[in-house]
């Protein structure tokens, strides 16, 4: 039966200082919260951002529900009064918000006197009381405002959008300003002018939208004179900045709002305005080209309006064209479309263009320009508004940076960029230049990061950056209206352009992903200026012949990566200013010719090239900072030639020969190096040679070649050890102190166990088919070094008794079954993933002492392991049992998903205890027969009735026998397993 209607809510509240409590489900509503918000969530109405009561009552729920009801009629019997009053928001001040205020403050007033030492509770019911009465006037009133004209939206993410706006400004009182941010032509005004229109439709706390549009060239003069106006206040004889502020925030500071500022290029000081900046009362929606003015503007939330998807940038197509297509037309429309890349902007100009056109070579025309970025009065308007983003920038070294970014190709089957990459562009063009690599490369994060933040680049992964196609088309119109630069890329070209024309002040070609097969002889262009020429995946392009180098001796960066040139012409050794080399995947390049000359030479770059002898006159390159030998036939580098290098930042010379340890520590500014050392003798001579206070990324191999190590940019640190001696006499490995992963593969260890002499900090650890190893890691190292690890793979280690032990101790037949040591605080305390396979002689896995370090444990794998007989080793004097009841310890994992056990034939038990683990997915054993106990709890902890883990999927038992034999703690768990659908012969 349900409660009268006079029921006090505040009964089921607790006050705590200026917090509401709930008594059922124990929420918290921060921040003076009215009953009003309590009730929404006693009556579990969703959609209104309050978190529903799970635990009412059921009376006390119809109860709350039939409250806001009654309130909502009372609201829409106010708005049908008023129905034919018309809004002027400049003209009519709003009278009945004042009388309602004035009413709630003389009830407050009221209560405030009668409180005195009734206390809390009564507070709550008395306020629960002016709600009521009030009808809650104050909490959702008929928002004014000018409504504006919008068109449809396209794609799901619209709506979504809408929604997470307007909740966010209804509901959330930790929302106070609201960042719409995205590149031009996406859709952000349109989006804002949804959510303008949608607050003034429904109700809300708020009594009033104010649209402002702000553009460029806006100040605060005018901003405030655009607001005043919009609230009948006249600022015309004021001309003191601080007088306008503080008549401005004396009329807004009482009033419930939202501001909408449209187009915002930069940060705007609301106190400098005189718009209050109150969480509850004033709120405050932006749009904006630059993620960067949203943060300024403090933006609790920011919501970034992304490009349309292909589906529904047709849609808009279609519908902006307003008649149906012809079938031979879809096609090239389609392509059209797909060269928009989801711009609304441009999708709906194109579409414009194309009305009642039926002709299909304009629409192919059409289709040509747009794809070679050639201008059309018809398409100015897309261009001009991109243009305005590019203008923004206002720094000539940063709209550099944009236009070269437009230039980069980092693959030859779309316009995607490794971010790395990019950099790599703008220090070897020029446009960055630093002291050292870490300093380019922070200058180099900086502006892209500049880009990104102002949409003029799109983040895609981690390390991937993409420029949007109408953009990329914008920087190359703005490159190619100056005369000193020509840019063709992609444009399937088969020969070089016309070469009679260019201007003698040509400073940059770019003729990317293209087709041309040759360079002419004949082909001699005069451009003593031009600096750059980028000829990179042309992959027919075989010759280029002598005259084409000869009269450009301006020239500073030359890129003829992933082309088939064969041989160079000898015309490049005369190139004196030469800055950068790029020959990078050029297979079939044999032969390079002397760069003796080339003193200016910065960067030399033959990865993975058909190069098989170091170029000619290498070793005089005294300015040389970057050297990529990688993947090239190259047989050996004469001793000698890497001391005179001595402004190498990068050496990468690939694994296929070994160089001396004390030739590589004499380069005192290197910041990158991969290379092979002969043993470890050569590594601990690097290691102690190279100065103390050096950096250096290394990606190093000791010992016989790995092809594991062959890759692309790394960003870490990692050193493989391959068919090595790692001997005794305290031959402590010294490694670099940012290595991240670590590798051991064939090695034969004399100590007895890995000892490192550094503090490192590796994150992966991977050992493989190794002898010698009685125990894994000797806690003699740094405590570092096991404090980081996150990812263990052991495999095939005939000789490991432990994990861990101290100096090279050597069992001969009495192996102890437990080794008692003091192990480091927090080992493995970052553990994700353990593996250990084919490790005949261990018996014990971890120590119990370990245990309560591994709570980032997610994947446990233990195959192959004949002797091994318990994973969690009981303590001295305690017997590792199969005990049902009586546990003597209790472990807790809580990030454990995925426990595989296989072909454990002496496996008694997993642990003497119980393992919690409340994530755990999927348990798999084979071919353990001796385990009768899965000490892994598969249910609920605290609960009343035995139910599964809701994380659980699987739970595989192999052969099926072995399933009857296994026992559960409670009697009940195999026959509840099975009703879950939990079949142990699934495998």
């Amino acid at each position: 039966m349900g409660r009268p209607k006079d029921q006090k809510f505040s009964e089921y509240a607790e006050r705590i200082g200026s917090d509401l409590k709930c008594k059922f489900c124990g929420n918290v509503f921060k921040g003076s919260p009215s009953i009003s918000r309590f009730k929404y969530h006693l009556a579990g109405i969703p959609g209104q951002g309050i978190q529903i009561c799970d635990r009412v009552h059921d009376d006390v729920k119809e109860a709350a529900l039939e409250a806001i009801q009654r309130a909502n009629k009372r609201r829409k019997t106010m708005r049908s009064s008023n129905i034919n009053e018309v809004y002027n928001p400049i003209s009519r001040p709003q009278n009945h918000e004042v009388e309602d205020e004035e009413r709630m403050q003389m009830e407050v007033q009221d209560l405030e006197q009668q409180v005195g030492k009734a206390g809390t509770s009564f507070l709550l019911e008395m306020e629960d009381n002016v709600e009521n009465h009030v009808g809650q006037s104050l909490q959702f009133v008929e928002t004014k405002g000018e409504k504006l004209l919008t068109t449809k939206l396209k794609g799901e993410e619209f709506e979504t959008h809408i929604k997470e706006i307007c909740s966010c400004l209804r509901d959330d009182d930790n929302v106070s300003k609201v960042g719409i941010y995205g590149m031009a032509g996406v859709g952000k005004t349109e989006l804002a002018k949804h959510v303008n229109n949608e607050l003034l439709r429904t109700p809300s706390p708020f009594h009033y939208v104010y649209w402002v549009t702000v553009s460029p060239d806006f100040s605060i003069h005018k901003l405030q004179d655009t607001i005043a106006r919009m609230v009948n206040l006249d600022l015309s004889s004021v001309d003191d900045k601080h007088i306008r502020a503080a008549r401005l925030f004396e009329v807004l500071k009482d009033k419930n709002f939202v501001l909408i500022l449209d187009d915002m290029w930069n940060y705007v000081p609301l106190e400098m305005v005189g718009i209050p900046d109150n969480m509850k009362r004033c709120k405050l929606v932006l749009t904006t080209r630059s993620l960067k003015v949203c943060r300024k503007m403090d933006c609790q939330k920011n919501i970034k309006v992304k490009p349309l998807l292909v589906d529904a940038s047709w849609e808009l197509f279609l519908q902006e064209l307003g008649h149906q297509i012809t079938p031979s037309l879809e096609k090239i429309a389609k392509s059209i479309v797909l060269e928009c890349d989801g711009l609304p902007l441009g999708i709906k100009v194109m579409a414009r263009n194309m009305k009642q056109v039926d002709d299909i070579h304009e629409w192919s025309n059409a289709l040509d320009k747009l794809r070679r970025s050639i201008p059309e009065q018809e398409n100015l308007e897309i261009f001009n508004e991109l243009k305005r983003s590019y203008d923004y920038l206002n720094d000539p070294t940063l709209q550099q940076c944009f236009l070269y970014c437009a230039l980069y190709q980092g693959s030859c089957y779309g316009w995607y960029g490794i971010r790395k990459g990019m950099i790599e562009l703008l220090i070897d063009v020029g446009v960055i230049e630093g002291e050292s690599r870490r300093e380019e490369f922070n200058e180099g994060r900086t502006i892209l990061n500049k880009l990104l933040n102002l949409c003029l680049l799109e983040e895609e992964y981690a390390y991937e950056v993409k420029m949007h196609n109408l953009l990329k088309n914008m920087a190359i119109q703005i490159m190619n209206a100056d005369a000193r630069v020509i840019v063709r890329n992609d444009e399937k070209l088969s020969e070089m352009p016309e070469w009679g024309n260019w201007s003698e002040d040509l400073v940059r070609i770019s003729l990317s992903c293209n087709d041309i097969r040759e360079i002419p002889s004949v082909y001699s262009p005069s451009c003593p200026n031009l600096s750059t020429v980028l000829l990179g995946n042309n992959r027919n392009l075989s010759l280029i012949g002598y005259s084409f180098f000869e009269q450009l001796h301006g020239l500073k960066m030359l890129d003829l990566s992933w082309t088939a040139i064969e041989n160079l012409p000898t015309s490049i050794s005369d190139l004196v200013n030469l800055r950068a080399l790029l020959l990078r995947m050029c297979k079939a390049l044999r032969h390079v010719p002397s760069l003796a000359a080339l003193r200016a030479l910065k960067k030399l770059d033959l990865y993975d090239s058909g190069v098989g002898k170091v170029p000619e006159g290498i070793e005089l390159l005294s300015n040389l900072r970057y050297l990529d030998l990688c993947g090239t036939n190259i047989a050996e580098l004469e001793p000698g030639i890497l001391p005179k290098l001595s402004q190498l930042r990068v050496l990468r010379l690939g694994f296929s020969f070994t160089v001396e340890g004390k030739e590589v520590a004499s380069l005192r500014k290197l910041e990158e190096l991969e290379c092979r050392f002969h043993g470890v003798g050569e590594l601990n001579t690097f290691m102690t040679c190279k100065p103390s206070t050096s950096q250096i990324r290394c990606s190093l191999c000791v010992g016989r070649e790995s092809e594991d190590m062959y890759g692309d940019y790394f960003d870490g640190s990692e050193v493989y050890f391959d068919d090595c001696i790692i001997s005794e006499g305290g031959n402590a490995l010294s490694l670099p102190r940012d290595v991240k992963s670590l590798t051991f593969y064939y090695c034969s260890i004399e100590s007895g166990g890995l000892c490192f002499r550094d503090a490192i900090e590796p994150k992966n650890f991977d050992i493989k088919l190794c002898e010698g190893l009685e125990h894994l890691f000797s806690l003699s190292s740094p405590d570092s070094v096991f404090k980081t690890l996150e990812i263990i793979k052991i495999h095939n280690l005939k000789d490991l008794y432990f994990l861990f032990g101290e100096g090279g101790r050597n069992f001969n037949g009495d192996i102890p079954l437990t080794v008692p040591l003091s192990l480091p605080h927090d080992t493995f305390s970052l553990l994700e993933k353990f593996e250990i396979c084919n490790c005949p002689s261990m018996k014990k896995l971890f120590p119990q002492s370990l245990m309560s370090n591994l709570q980032n444990l997610e994947v446990i794998s233990v195959e192959n392991c004949n002797n091994m007989e318990e994973l969690i080793a009981s303590e001295e004097g305690q017997e590792s049992c199969n005990c049902n009841n009586g546990n003597s310890s209790i472990f807790t994992l809580p990030k454990l998903k995925t426990v595989e056990l296989h072909d454990l034939p002496k496996l008694k038990s997993i642990c003497s205890g119980e393992i919690f683990c409340d994530s755990l997915e999927k348990i798999k054993v084979r071919n353990c027969p001796k385990l009768k106990r899965i000490a892994f709890s598969l249910f609920l902890r605290d609960h009343s009735q035995l139910s599964p883990l809701p994380s659980l999927r699987a739970i595989i038992i192999y052969p099926t026998e072995s399933w009857d034999l296994i026992e559960f703690d409670h009697s009940d768990a195999k026959n509840v397993l099975l009703d879950y659908g939990f079949f142990p012969d699934l495998y």
